[in-house]
């Protein structure tokens, strides 16, 4: 069961969406530890809006979660390649993906990057 971590509810096929938690107008690019699911109704109101800080501790839970089941059920390989991208984003092997320090970092990380993007005039999305 995945919940969208902006209301706590239930996502289904039908009524999600990706999203860029970090707006893609500041970050222009892709890149996976940057993106999860969402209610697509929260997608279109979150647009080009930075996350309020209390969002961004669920949003770190949610990425390691996500972590732990690519690693229960992609190859090696492929598994490998999946925490390589997130890990590489902080600078720790794929290996240290599921330590302490590892979501410590993450979360300053994101903190960091939602600090830069409101200081550059992005707005704050606070939620419903």
């Amino acid at each position: 069961e995945i919940k969208c971590i902006f209301t706590n509810e239930k996502l289904n096929i039908n009524n999600f969406d990706i999203d860029h938690f970090i707006c893609w107008n500041f970050l222009a690019h892709d890149q996976e530890w940057n993106l999860i699911p969402v209610l697509s109704e929260i997608n279109r109101s979150k647009n080009n809006k930075i996350p309020n800080r209390r969002f961004i501790e669920p949003f770190v839970n949610f990425k390691i979660q996500s972590l732990k089941y690519a690693k229960s059920i992609l190859s090696p390989k492929k598994s490998s390649e999946y925490l390589a991208g997130h890990s590489n984003f902080i600078n720790f092997s794929h290996d240290q993906c599921f330590t302490p320090d590892f979501k410590s970092k993450y979360n300053e990380e994101i903190n960091s990057l939602a600090k830069k993007a409101k200081n550059q005039g992005y707005e704050e999305f606070n939620g419903r």
